[in-house]
């Protein structure tokens, strides 16, 4: 009997740390700070949106407790840009799909007090046929 309430108390745990990752995901709104392809210095952010690198653009992410993913670009407080995608989370990583440039499983990590580090090694990028690349991606949370 003591055997079968350490594993069920186990088994929850485990489901308990789960639940906390997918809670902290999808409670609250994100905004996308920087990405960086294949370990370079320049932010691809700065180069693929308008207005992004003067502080006037914005990219946000909303995550959805039934898979959903939402992304929102806007500049100067105008929705320009809106895609949605899918998202689960798969052992330790979370896979996200979303428009051309989001295809892969991202490991993360937390990296400041509201900031968190994604990174995948095989992202796939449609777009002009780029196909598998490294992926890093500053996120917060707002």
């Amino acid at each position: 009997m003591k055997k079968f309430l350490v594993i069920l108390s186990c088994c929850a745990l485990f489901l308990q740390c789960k639940k906390v990752k997918e809670n902290f995901l999808i409670k609250g709104d994100w905004v996308v700070e920087a990405c960086y392809m294949n370990g370079g210095s320049i932010n691809l952010m700065n180069n693929a949106l308008p207005y992004f690198e003067e502080g006037e653009g914005r990219y946000q992410s909303k995550f959805y407790k039934d898979g959903l993913c939402l992304g929102q670009y806007y500049t100067h407080d105008t929705l320009n840009y809106e895609v949605l995608g899918n998202w689960e989370f798969r052992k330790k990583k979370v896979y996200m799909k979303m428009d051309v440039y989001i295809n892969g499983e991202f490991d993360f990590q937390k990296s400041g007090k509201r900031e968190y580090t994604l990174f995948s090694d095989s992202n796939y990028i449609d777009l002009y046929d780029m196909g598998y690349v490294s992926l890093l991606v500053k996120i917060k949370k707002l």
